[in-house]
């Protein structure tokens, strides 16, 4: 069996991954019905039978792990949901924010007998990495909100419990030296250095790629950033580590250092550069691969890209099974994929001579790394760029120019004669970055990924291109069916927005502090923030995003407006708004612009908006009646109602029609 390391590494991630999707119910048909269809892989690509049955068994390992550690570690672990308890730990993490708050990782124990990690979120202490802390608490589990999933992003991480109530805090600083906290000391050092010679959004670009830590960069530029098709950049990777591995390696070969030497040298320097950026799971995995591929020569072994990755993920998924549903793993994985993996294998008899036949081969890696990631997107993100592979392959050699302006800054101590020239190229490039970004992010070139069509077609094209690879591995059949997926997904687009053109959807967001009304039909639209509260604009900001609404013909205020305002015209930056009222008492400078108009004032007593075939009513206490042909909708801050039916939720979609049909949905 040739790459050993390959077969087991795909089984067995399989399994985890089928049983972080499935509940219990039903779980032996699922289980079956992947085996057949492992069976008719090994088919066509005529497999010897043994290979299946090792297959096969490794795939059930996976799947029983999974759910072993389920039971022996999550659901013992869950029983403290919402009981009092005494808590003991180190400090593994520590994440401060505004108003002197801090939310920290500790590893330790509960009631000193359950090894447990938890969350503690609440005024900043006085400690660091390594301090040892106790105290009285309430854990409580975690809960998925429409603005963050937070169970899945903990749990994800192996932390299943939280607390903001602790009490009788004593905290044991660690007076012994530790590597770790020293080197994170140092990135919150260059952290200040670059903020302080760059204090914009210049700055806070170079530090998010440099560290991933995006607090610098508002909101517009952030949604600017990604539409763009970079905000991966943002995102420590390890491409990251790479570019830091490349730079060593050539000082390396210029002082003809070799062998063991050239390898120690290299591992102290990943890591480094994973305490460095925090340890996330992305810069893990590319030290575990790095790892492998520098230390085959040492064995006179050749280095496999796709076995060190299984290898890699395999080491990381040992420790932590839930990590298989980490966005941040399995995205990090999909792009490694698609770089090292799938890429060489359509673009390797391309020819790449001259200019355009770089750039055509160029374009199709890209494009294969942008289908290895997809499916994952749609798991975890709202949209996603129509652009990015392309701009990647004009702007990531500009990313790379900013990132080491940031190493240059990291290796030279921050000394300001080094530090200084290398900022402001770093700026100059930061700035470019970003006013293009923000120009093309205008025109809105990207894929809404929660219409409910998505899900569906991106498994039909994900098996319609695996399928096509594994049966005949050629280039142009590959291409063909990527083609294929492209033409798919622009068609059923299209149709799903023409199928959309006689629905009214309502989106009611928020609770009784913060609550909004999105009132629909295709793809216009009018927002009515009913309380003013501080959150509503986020609600707002991802409902459009997802749901593919483009044009916003008003935006109003009906309470509050002051807070809203300057939320919703971050919020709503990028969007084409109409009309923007304001009630009749408001204050507003002469000739100021809220979401690009000029704010009208206007009586909030009692307002209507008559279209051809709806009309949508509302009144200063908040209530907003839609009417549809025989469908009447009545929204409140607190509820929403339909055919004497009454919805409570924080977050819920109804779509109705002319004849009376209506559909709610809660919206994930």
């Amino acid at each position: 069996m040739k790459r050993k390391m390959v077969y087991i590494g795909l089984s067995y991630i399989s399994g985890l991954f089928f049983a972080s999707l499935f509940s219990l119910k039903g779980e032996i048909f699922i289980v079956l019905g992947i085996v057949l269809l492992m069976s008719f892989v090994f088919r066509v690509k005529n497999f010897r039978f043994v290979y299946l049955i090792v297959s096969a068994v490794l795939f059930l390992s996976g799947f029983s792990v999974y759910r072993l550690y389920q039971k022996n570690v999550y659901e013992k672990i869950m029983q403290y949901d919402g009981t009092d308890v005494f808590y003991s730990g180190t400090i593994k993490e520590i994440n401060n924010y505004a108003d002197d708050k801090s939310r920290y990782i500790i590893s330790g124990k509960i009631n000193s007998s359950l090894k447990a990690d938890i969350s503690y979120y609440g005024q900043t202490l006085e400690c660091g990495y390594g301090d040892k802390v106790e105290f009285s608490c309430t854990l409580v589990s975690f809960d998925n909100t429409f603005l963050f999933k937070q169970k899945d992003y903990y749990e994800s991480s192996g932390i299943f419990l939280g607390t903001q109530n602790a009490s009788d805090i004593v905290i044991e600083k660690d007076e012994h030296f530790s590597l770790v906290r020293c080197i994170q000391e140092y990135s919150e050092y260059i952290g200040k250095k670059i903020s302080r010679v760059l204090p914009g959004e210049e700055g806070a670009l170079i530090l998010a790629m440099l560290t991933g830590d995006k607090h610098g960069l508002g909101d517009g530029s952030l949604t600017a950033l990604y539409r763009f098709g970079i905000g991966h950049m943002m995102a420590v990777s390890g491409m990251h580590l790479v570019f830091m591995a490349g730079i060593v390696t050539s000082f390396l070969n210029k002082a003809k250092v070799y062998g063991i030497f050239r390898f120690i040298i290299l591992e102290f320097c990943i890591v480094i550069f994973v305490v460095f950026t925090g340890m996330p799971v992305s810069v893990l995995r590319a030290a575990f691969m790095l790892t492998l591929i520098n230390g085959a020569p040492l064995f006179s072994r050749q280095s496999d890209p796709l076995s060190s990755l299984c290898i890699a993920a395999l080491i990381l998924l040992f420790f932590e099974p839930f990590l298989i549903r980490n966005s941040s793993f399995l995205l990090s994985v999909a792009g490694t994929f698609g770089a090292a993996v799938f890429a060489p294998a359509v673009t390797d008899k391309m020819n790449d001579k001259g200019f355009i036949d770089r750039l055509t081969k160029n374009t199709a890696m890209m494009f294969c790394i942008t289908a290895a990631v997809f499916p994952f997107s749609v798991m975890f993100f709202d949209e996603t760029s129509l652009i990015s592979p392309f701009t990647n392959i004009i702007i990531t050699p500009l990313c790379m120019i900013v990132l080491g302006s940031g190493f240059i800054t990291t290796l030279c101590g921050g000394a300001d004669f080094i530090m200084y020239p290398a900022l402001i190229v770093g700026g100059l490039v930061s700035r470019i970055i970003l006013k293009i970004s923000q120009f093309t992010a205008d025109f809105r070139l990207t894929i809404p990924l929660k219409t409910e069509y998505i899900a569906v077609l991106t498994v039909l094209m994900t098996v319609f291109v695996v399928v096509t690879y594994l049966k005949y591995k050629k280039s142009g059949y590959i291409v063909f069916a990527l083609l294929v997926c492209v033409l798919a997904t622009g068609i059923s687009s299209a149709f799903y927005n023409y199928s959309q053109r006689d629905i009214v959807s309502v989106y009611k967001a928020g609770n009784k502090k913060s609550s909004a009304v999105i009132i629909a039909k295709g793809a216009n639209a009018d927002i009515i923030d009913m309380t003013g509260g501080a959150k509503s604009s986020e609600y707002i900001s991802k409902i459009i995003t997802g749901y593919n609404i483009r044009n916003i013909n008003s935006v109003t205020f009906v309470k509050n407006p002051y807070q809203s305002m300057a939320s919703y015209d971050s919020a709503l930056k990028y969007e084409d708004v109409y009309n923007v009222y304001v009630p009749n008492d408001t204050y507003v400078y002469d000739k100021s612009l809220i979401c690009g108009c000029t704010p009208e004032k206007v009586d909030m007593s009692d307002i209507s908006y008559v279209y051809d075939d709806y009309s949508i009513s509302f009144n200063s206490d908040g209530e907003v009646k839609v009417q549809y042909g025989e469908t009447d909708i009545l929204c409140t801050p607190s509820e929403i109602k339909c055919k004497d039916s009454v919805y409570t939720e924080q977050i819920i979609f109804l779509s109705a029609d002319a004849f009376g049909n209506a559909a709610v949905n809660k919206l994930e």
